[in-house]
């Protein structure tokens, strides 16, 4: 790694993780205070009106991965009147997404949660008012997106992490609130849920005129631009809407077979999930505006090998949350939440192993997105995505119980861990041998190794606090040791 690319990569994955170290402590808390105010089956409405944006949900995060891809290239590139016009051309797209969608969704929506979605009739005017905040939220969020990825792509971590880090405390404090509040809780979740996006939000758009004011925002757009902020979107979106299939699409097949009381179950494991992926997000993250970069300043080497180092690190630091988590899980919810959701122990496991295999072709994913050709990926990975939805109905109906989407969507993730190994090689050059030799040989050292060290205690302690501590120093140690002897190897090579 070039010294100063180093430099900057540590910076914004330090800023990243404290921001994500804060989001998760505070998160814990927010998250069993919310189950406790609302109760089982409004947390499980939360989760089932909040599937019923995601298309839109999506759709917004697509577009903002094909806009910082570029705007991080135009970085590259040095060219500022490029950075310019990308830059306009995301600000009229995303306005223009966040109004047609919300037109699109919001009757559709509201039909659902009275005539189609298992809701209690006496909650379903809550649910409308959970609904149009979320649908709010999504339009706020979609159309300030380029005003928080110009941040990213110029690898400008610190001010973001910051904010984010304030919303959370304010989620925190409201969650808190909610325990004692005599208003309707649901609705009452709802909106200050919606009031935390627009703090944070207007706050990221005033200060990121102040940071880079100089940019052109001036009337008018280049539509060849906009062509291909959209031509790459709409590739992403393909493979999203598998990936809408795979998560949301089997949410509703639980809410079908088991009510809310299963989405609740559902809703939590995911929440975990993005516990666990965040503290690893926040390190990996800060890799990929720098390799896009890498990419638009015309080091395509230099880009795979930045790519190789983030696809170790990510499963690396993936496997150092769930490993402990996935020992102790039935403990970690009993302190986190008190009395979970039946089956929640063990779709979490089955949704934080899923999210373990994700990583594994994190490298392969980040060089793609960097090469720009991702229209046969993103194909495969609507095919892969799109098994989950039969396979969840299939289970279901065989009496496998709340597990069948969890089970489902794992089954997904594997076939994506395929095909990403496939395209890979043929589109960015990360050839399947490299990444054995890289990646996989490495993790099949050190993870077997922690999952010994995690699961030994079990072996000679009763469950309990004391058992929970020692499950996650030791695999901790495991980790930390290999940490710090790639820190050292990265070191030697620059």
């Amino acid at each position: 790694m070039i010294h100063g690319a180093g430099k900057i990569i540590a910076t914004n994955a330090t800023a990243s993780y404290l921001r994500s170290l804060v989001a998760l402590a505070l998160g814990l808390f927010a998250s069993r205070w919310t189950l406790q105010a609302l109760g089982a089956s409004d947390f499980g409405i939360s989760v089932t009106v909040g599937a019923l944006i995601a298309f839109g949900t999506l759709l917004g995060d697509l577009l903002r991965f094909s806009v910082l891809r570029h705007l991080a290239f135009a970085v590259g590139s040095n060219r500022r009147e490029i950075l310019n016009e990308f830059m306009r051309a995301a600000v009229a797209a995303h306005l223009a997404l966040a109004l047609v969608a919300c037109a699109f969704l919001w009757p559709i929506g509201e039909w659902a949660i009275r005539s189609a979605v298992r809701i209690p009739p006496d909650r379903i005017s809550a649910a409308i008012t959970m609904f149009r905040c979320s649908l709010a939220m999504f339009f706020i969020t979609t159309a300030t997106v380029p005003f928080c990825a110009i941040f990213t792509a110029h690898q400008r971590f610190i001010t973001p992490s910051i904010i984010n880090s304030l919303r959370a405390l304010w989620l925190f404090a409201w969650a808190y609130w909610l325990t004692e509040s005599t208003a309707d809780r649901l609705e009452a979740f709802a909106y200050y849920s919606l009031a935390g996006l627009v703090l944070a939000q207007a706050s990221l758009i005033i200060l990121s005129r102040f940071r880079f004011g100089s940019l052109d925002l001036k009337l008018g757009v280049n539509w060849r631009t906009v062509g291909k902020i959209a031509s790459f979107a709409g590739w992403n979106v393909f493979g999203g809407t598998g990936f809408l299939i795979a998560t949301q699409g089997t949410a509703f097949v639980t809410n079908k077979f088991f009510g809310t009381i299963g989405n609740a179950a559902y809703g939590l494991a995911i929440q975990v999930q993005t516990h666990a992926e965040a503290l690893s997000n926040s390190l990996t993250g800060a890799f990929a505006p720098a390799i896009t970069s890498r990419q638009g300043s015309g080091d395509p080497k230099g880009m795979r090998q930045l790519a190789i180092n983030a696809g170790l690190l990510s499963p690396l630091l993936s496997a150092f949350f769930t490993i402990p988590l996935i020992a102790e899980i039935e403990k970690v919810l009993e302190l986190w939440l008190g009395n979970p959701p039946p089956s929640a122990s063990s779709v979490c496991t089955i949704i934080l192993l899923s999210s373990f295999f994700n990583k594994l072709t994190l490298a392969q994913q980040l060089a793609i997105n960097a090469d720009g050709r991702i229209a046969k990926v993103q194909i495969a990975t609507f095919i892969a995505h799109s098994v989950a939805l039969p396979v969840a109905i299939t289970l279901s109906i065989c009496g496998c119980g709340i597990i069948s989407a969890a089970v489902a969507y794992t089954a997904s993730a594997l076939l994506c861990l395929i095909f990403n190994l496939y395209y890979g090689s043929k589109t960015a050059g990360l050839s399947a041998t490299k990444w054995a030799r890289e990646t996989l040989l490495p993790l099949s050292i050190i993870v077997p190794l922690a999952l010994a060290a995690a699961f030994a205690p079990r072996l000679m302690m009763a469950s309990g606090i004391l058992r929970l501590i020692t499950t996650s120093a030791l695999s901790s140690a495991v980790f930390i040791i290999a940490l710090l002897y790639l820190a050292l190897k990265w070191t030697r090579s620059k």
